[in-house]
């Protein structure tokens, strides 16, 4: 670090727990239910929706999206990506397309 001065800011953003509890509910979907349909599906799995505890990933969309019901991981605005390899076996729902094809990953 020959020659090289380095500032750092000293401003400090303060929230309180109350906040980031509530960004955390709204970017999840958990603030209020989404009504039904892919587009709401899609905003609920943007992010992926873990699965490894089985139908984990239905819960979470249950949770989410207004009217889902147990077959809903089967709509064609998601899919299924199933990691095979090391020791845990786990599955994970993100975003799908718009053919409806389901995709399988292994590794």
């Amino acid at each position: 670090m020959h020659g090289h001065v380095y500032i750092l800011s000293a401003a400090v953003l303060e929230l309180t727990r109350e906040q980031i509890v509530a960004f955390r509910r709204h970017v999840g979907a958990l603030d209020e239910r989404l009504p039904p349909g892919a587009r709401s599906l899609r905003q609920a799995a943007w992010a992926g929706l873990q699965d490894s505890m089985p139908r984990a990933a239905l819960l979470s969309i249950h949770a989410r999206v207004e009217g889902a019901h147990p077959a809903i991981w089967a709509d064609k605005s998601l899919v299924q990506v199933e990691e095979r390899g090391g020791e845990a076996h786990g599955g994970e729902l993100g975003l799908g397309g718009d053919d409806g094809g389901r995709v399988w990953s292994t590794w």
